[in-house]
């Protein structure tokens, strides 16, 4: 216990606190130069720090019997007779207070509340992973400085006026702290600056020395990386890479996932890890198709930079260092008027990301936009992914033109699958996915409603023959134009 103790001496004289999150792992919070910092207890970057202090205090190295066994009274210590904490990367908050760790060696975050916003000292508990770069210190600025900041900001990417009002909503959504989060999903050919794109959102959001990452081989790799990452990139992906599973994973993580797993050299004991996290990617095909993930994007699809307009890697990085500092800040002026507007914003939609709508909304005083900018660009890129993504599904396709001319259908599943054969060609109906039976058919029309629905074909299934269920299928679109023409009539 005496060299326990004079372990224990060093991190005593730094005022140290002991915690441990609802999963019970332990930490441990230092005060060196009146600075915070938050350590996992049994990582090997506290161990050296321990060390490091302790040689510089008494002139000899701990041994790693020492260390072991003070490591190991800490964390009965935390586990059993200290708070709980929620420890995250780079931002922590909810509806009144959001922290933005600034990841310098000030320790400091940017607090911000609907009063306004200061830089200092966090409330809450950060994690500082490696690759983190800082964001720079937020500054007041005027209006107009604001408006100019987002001007010069738009100048370096390679986005229609329509396009930028889509960035800017993902951008202030990276913000939140809860999500759920969108998934934005940006689509070019060579040269159209995709990449670049990401790039910068991630500078002013969440910068990392690697911007980028490559696609995950499965979940547990993906939690891994989202522990890392408050904001996540994922370059160049193809269709050849990106399957099913990858897309249902993108899905969960946007709106919280947890893992669970076995311990290393245990029996019973788990490992669970919880995450939620926006991701952003980038590639030259449409590989955003399975429903559940096209309802949570936003796709931007990018045209070539034109001639004359391109600029090199150095000097895009140039120009957006000297935005991002402004940019930001800009940013930050949005969140506090977030904040103040966000539970008096009420809002009508019928899409998945209605937290989004809601958030972006609540700001868009302080952007100068009219009242719904967000929303109507929104539910109009929605409906371009839609059908992008249909297009892409053969049954989903059969069922448009089936419906192209009909207000309505009624019918069984045998009967619906005998016209979709019949007026499909051949090679839509060898495709793998296209149903062979009405079972088949109705697991298909499952998959696809919700896409459906959003470009004007709605279903409705809820009757049952003695023998199959009942299907419906309603062209929102010439239903009115008949009912409209029908009130024209008896006028």
């Amino acid at each position: 216990m005496i060299d326990i103790q004079s372990a224990l001496d060093v991190v005593e004289r730094m005022g140290y606190q002991l915690a441990h999150d609802d999963l019970l792992e332990a930490f441990i919070i230092v005060y060196v130069d009146d600075k915070k910092r938050l350590f996992k207890l049994k990582s090997t970057e506290f161990k050296r720090f321990l060390s490091y202090h302790f040689m510089a205090t008494n002139n000899s190295t701990p041994t790693a019997k020492l260390l072991n066994n003070t490591l190991e009274y800490l964390e009965g210590k935390a586990v059993f007779e200290s708070d709980t904490i929620s420890p995250d990367v780079r931002l922590i908050g909810n509806e009144e207070l959001i922290e933005i760790d600034l990841c310098d060696n000030t320790y400091n975050v940017v607090s911000v509340t609907a009063e306004g916003f200061e830089v200092v000292q966090p409330q809450a508990y950060f994690i500082r992973r490696h690759g983190l770069l800082p964001l720079p210190a937020p500054t007041e600025l005027t209006r107009e400085e604001c408006v100019a900041a987002m001007a010069e900001f738009k100048g370096i990417l390679n986005v229609t006026d329509e396009q930028y009002i889509l960035v800017i909503g993902a951008i202030l959504m990276s913000f939140h702290p809860t999500g759920p989060y969108p998934v934005f999903s940006v689509q070019g050919e060579h040269g159209s600056a995709k990449g670049s794109l990401c790039e910068a959102i991630k500078s002013v959001t969440d910068p990392n020395k690697t911007p980028h990452t490559t696609l995950p081989k499965d979940v547990n790799d993906l939690v891994i990386q989202a522990t890392s990452n408050r904001v996540m990139s994922f370059d160049n992906v193809s269709e050849y890479t990106f399957n099913k599973k990858i897309s249902d994973m993108f899905a969960q993580v946007a709106t919280g996932v947890g893992l669970r797993k076995r311990k290393l050299y245990t029996d019973d004991g788990e490992s669970v890890m919880n995450v939620i996290r926006m991701i952003m990617m980038n590639s030259i095909d449409d590989v955003v198709i399975q429903s559940d993930l096209v309802s949570r994007s936003i796709g931007l699809r990018l045209q070539p930079v034109v001639d004359g307009a391109r600029i090199s890697k150095r000097e895009f990085n140039a120009r957006l260092s000297s935005v991002q500092s402004k940019f930001f800040s800009s940013m930050i002026k949005v969140l506090v008027s977030i904040l103040r507007n966000y539970n008096d914003t009420k809002i009508v939609s019928d899409a998945r990301m209605y937290d989004m709508i809601q958030w972006v909304t609540a700001g868009e005083e302080a952007l100068g936009w009219e009242p719904g900018t967000f929303q109507r660009a929104y539910e109009q890129n929605q409906i371009e992914v839609m059908e992008i993504s249909l297009g892409q599904d053969p049954l989903a396709t059969a069922v448009m033109r089936f419906m192209s001319s009909k207000a309505t259908w009624d019918g069984d599943a045998t009967r619906l699958l005998s016209c979709l054969n019949a007026s499909t060609e051949r090679g839509y109906r060898s495709a793998n996915t296209w149903p062979k039976s009405p079972i088949g058919l109705g697991q298909g029309l499952t998959r696809i409603e919700t896409s459906l629905r959003q470009v004007g074909i709605d279903m409705n299934r809820a009757g049952r023959t003695a023998s199959e269920r009942k299907v419906t299928l309603v062209n929102t679109t010439l239903q009115l134009e008949a009912e409209i023409t029908v009130t024209e009539s008896a006028v």
